[in-house]
């Protein structure tokens, strides 16, 4: 009696009929992938212990370091010049290959900086944005929120899957 992948799999996920059960029950090679399926399953649950990630990381070829890329400022608008009770900047920066929209505004103790933006890219895979310590992940819509000190002058966008570094100056 012959029993399909399908089947194997369905009843290996629990999923399978009661008599696509007593087919495969009945099928020892078949019983044999379950079990296989099965501990595939279990294992990738597991955490690897760090030891082998180090060891793995070891055997890999050294990626090159990103070379920076600048993003280009397109538009600014608030704080300079403007007659308004608000010190945010709203900044538009375009670059290569997408764009990143972020609004800047000093916290209320002053020495602080809150950056909200929006990374637009064609780039797929985690987006870091970061100044030395401080560090964001970029959300499914490319989102970030993030707070740095008050001095400083630009902050860095990684394309994490493409090894590509984004170089943002606050004007």
């Amino acid at each position: 009696m012959n029993v399909s992948w399908e089947e194997i799999v369905d009843y290996a996920r629990g999923l399978a009929s009661a008599e696509t059960c007593q087919r495969v029950e009945a099928n020892p090679q078949a019983m044999d992938r379950v079990s296989l399926l099965q501990r595939v399953v279990a294992a990738g649950h597991l955490e690897v212990p760090e030891n082998f990630v180090n060891r793995a990381k070891a055997l890999l070829p050294s990626l090159p370091e990103p070379q920076p890329l600048l993003a280009r400022l397109i538009f600014a608008s608030g704080a300079a010049g403007m007659r308004t009770q608000s010190l945010a900047q709203n900044l538009q920066y375009e670059f290569a290959f997408g764009r990143v929209e972020v609004r800047v505004e000093p916290n209320a103790n002053g020495k602080e900086l809150s950056l909200v933006g929006l990374v637009e890219s064609d780039r797929t895979g985690a987006i870091h944005v970061f100044v030395d310590k401080h560090r964001a992940r970029c959300n499914d819509l490319g989102e970030f929120d993030l707070v740095l000190p008050a001095a400083i002058q630009s902050f860095y966008i990684e394309f994490s899957e493409t090894n590509e570094l984004l170089v943002v100056n606050l004007p």
